[in-house]
Formats: C-alpha cells, sequence, structure tokens
C-alpha cells in the first residue's frame, strides 16, 4: 500500500504529528503484528502533484487548512472524486473541530484529542475551543475578529477520530534540527526528515530526569500570552491570580522569557510548572515538565480525552480551577507536602513512559484504518 502524505511542513507536523508513522519503531510493529507489506508514505506539500499525478489510492491530508490556506473545499471536492480513501489530521492541540467543512470529504477526521462529553460537538464555539467559549461566556470576552466554529453535524460524527498528541515526538525539542529537517521537507527532501529525528536524542524514551526534594526553583512559569482575546484571557487571568501569590508567598520563581537551554535546565530544578492553557489545552511545557520531574499544575483537563495521557487528577497532574481560585491552595499543599508531590511527579512520569512505549502499536492501528475500503492488511 502507497499512501500520499500532503502536509503542512512546520515542527508539530515533522517531529510531533507524523513521528509515530516515520519511525523505525512503526515498522517494527507493524511487522510484528501484520502480514502486510509496510505501508510506504510519499510525503508532498504539493496540491498540484496529489490533483494532477499521484496514482495512489489513500490521500493522508496533515495540518492542511488549518496552517495553510491554499487548500479550498473546492480542492477537497476534487479530491474527493481522485482518492479512493481520505484521511485528515486536523492538528489542532484542542478538543474544537476547527474545520467541519471538511468532513462530508473525507473518510476519517483525526483530532489530536476530542471532548469527553461528545454532545459538546452538537453547539458552536467561540474562539474555536471549549475553554475560549467559556471565558466568553462567563467573562464577556469578545474577539476583535470573531472565530466561531460550528456544530460537527450528527450524520459525520462517526468520522471524528482521535490519534496521538504532541507529546508523541521528538523531545526535548531540537530547534536547530528541526527547523533543519523542516526547510528540507519544504525544499523536496522530506524523506531525509526520518534521519534526523534521534540526532541529539538517541535515546528518546528516556529522556526523563528523576524528581527529587532538592530542588531550589518553587515555582516554573514562563509562559508568554498568545492568541486573540478570548484565547489570550486565559493565561492574563491566571497570571493575574500567580503574580500577588509569588510575592505573598515568597516563592523563589521563574517567569518571563529565557532560552530553550535556560528553560529547560531551570524546569530540572523546579518542583512545579505550572502550565496553562495556549492555543488548546494541551501544550509542550506539560510533557516538559514531565520529564524534567517536576509536578505538573494545570487548569482542569477532564472536558477532553487524549493520548499520551498525562491528565489523570492527582495521580499524573494536579488539576486547578479555570478561574484560579484555588491556584494558592494547591501551591501551598504541595510545597509543603513534598512526598506528595514526588510520587505524582513520579507516577507521571512512569505514566508517560508506558505510553511512550505503546505509540507504534497505536501508529499501526490509525493506518491500518486507512486501508478500510481498499484492502484490507493481514
Amino acid at each position: 500500500m502507497k499512501i500520499t502524505v500532503l502536509a503542512f511542513f512546520d515542527r508539530i507536523a515533522l517531529y510531533h504529528t507524523l513521528q509515530p508513522l516515520l519511525s523505525s519503531a512503526f515498522l517494527t510493529t507493524w511487522r510484528e503484528v501484520s502480514a502486510a507489506t509496510p505501508p510506504i508514505f510519499h510525503l508532498t506539500d504539493s496540491l498540484d502533484f496529489c490533483l494532477n499525478r499521484d496514482t495512489n489510492p489513500v490521500l493522508l491530508m496533515v495540518r492542511t487548512m488549518l496552517k495553510d490556506d491554499r487548500i479550498t473545499v473546492s480542492h477537497l471536492e476534487q479530491l474527493r472524486t481522485k482518492y479512493r480513501r481520505i484521511i485528515f489530521f486536523n492538528g489542532n492541540a484542542g478538543g474544537g473541530i476547527h474545520r467541519p467543512e471538511v468532513l462530508p470529504y473525507v473518510d476519517r477526521f483525526y483530532n489530536k484529542a476530542l471532548f469527553t462529553d461528545q454532545s459538546r460537538y452538537d453547539t458552536s464555539l467561540y474562539g474555536g475551543e471549549a475553554f475560549s467559549d467559556y471565558y466568553h461566556r462567563v467573562n464577556g470576552i469578545n474577539d476583535d475578529r470573531p472565530y466561531i466554529t460550528g456544530p460537527v453535524p450528527p450524520e459525520q460524527r462517526q468520522k471524528l477520530f482521535q490519534h496521538w498528541n504532541i507529546g508523541s515526538g521528538v523531545f526535548p525539542r531540537r530547534r536547530l534540527v528541526q527547523r533543519g529537517g523542516v526547510w528540507l521537507a519544504r525544499h523536496g527532501l522530506p524523506q531525509v526528515v526520518r534521519h534526523s529525528y534521534n540526532i541529539g536524542v538517541p535515546n528518546n524514551n528516556e529522556v526523563f530526569f528523576a524528581p527529587d526534594g532538592s530542588r531550589p526553583i518553587d515555582l516554573h512559569y514562563r509562559v508568554g500570552a498568545p492568541g486573540y482575546n478570548s484565547i489570550r484571557f486565559h493565561r492574563q487571568t491566571l497570571g493575574s491570580v500567580l503574580q500577588p501569590l509569588i510575592e505573598r508567598m515568597n516563592l523563589n520563581t521563574r517567569t518571563g522569557k529565557a532560552s530553550h537551554s535556560v528553560y529547560w535546565q531551570e524546569m530540572q530544578s523546579s518542583k512545579i510548572v505550572f502550565s496553562p492553557f495556549g492555543w488548546g489545552e494541551v501544550c509542550f511545557r506539560d510533557f516538559e515538565a514531565i520529564r524534567a520531574g517536576a509536578l505538573l499544575l494545570k487548569p482542569d483537563m477532564s472536558h477532553l480525552q487524549t493520548f499520551p495521557d498525562v491528565y489523570r487528577p492527582f495521580e499524573s497532574y494536579v488539576p486547578v480551577n479555570w478561574d484560579g481560585s484555588d491556584i494558592e491552595a494547591k501551591l501551598d499543599y504541595y510545597l509543603s507536602h513534598e512526598d506528595e508531590r514526588l510520587n505524582i511527579a513520579t507516577r507521571a512520569q512512569t505514566m508517560f513512559a508506558e505510553q511512550l512505549a505503546q505509540a507504534s502499536n497505536r501508529a499501526v492501528h490509525v493506518v491500518r484504518g486507512m486501508y478500510d475500503g481498499v484492502q484490507s492488511p493481514a
């Protein structure tokens, strides 16, 4: 089976979304569980190639339309008449379906996370995410140019699937290497990218630092304020709660901007890392905190299901309310209860590592689903 991958090439697409499919672990797992020949992926960012020259029966679209507006619904109509199967990897970091208009033209639509309560797809979301919609309704936050995603039609709901989030990828983020990989992919050499996955990270799943009680930094909170008002308001709100707490509790804290190397070293010296939502709820910082051996303190994630799932309350992370009303109590408790803090941080690493070990199995399962209606691998 040959599968064409039409992608918007950036670091997330190449080193997180596609990494489980292009890794050597995928091929090893495929051969262990299937008698069929492993699939061959042809990576391209050329819509013209797909429309006019490609002869493969299956098309996988990765982060197209989310990051690249060259592809329109009209193009999807043309692609639909050509390919026997079209699989769409949305690339969104939250549970919102940012491109519901795509659904009639694809066979499966994968998100990095889905809402635990599927009825949430019956309504529109202001700002495209559950939390942006929440702040719009509760706090009256409006955007200069409102972005509202429509509901998912009931007849299209069965097309929604969940694959993996940015926790499945190359960590720590090797920016220079990854930028080089993006350049190669955009200049017609995407196959070279897979050879860069392990540069600087020979044992990716083993890059963990043991939690311990000797860390001098109480709280790590180096974050920016991305996006439009309804997205940005979340971080602004929690930041306004945290700042007076830092002073009143006399916390040794790290805030503001820093180089990635400083940022990563600081995390390894931090007791607690606070990770608010960004463009979506699932953030790089979540997994970096766990790898660094810090306790992950994060707004409640119970409304989402995702993989790797490091969001099990008081087992792998400590949730706080979206309005920040319990941050002080949670900080005070876990800074003064070291054993509990270290136990949660340790369990988070164990759970994360166990799920990473299953990433290739999940990738094989997803790819085998692409065969439906074309041929069935043994």
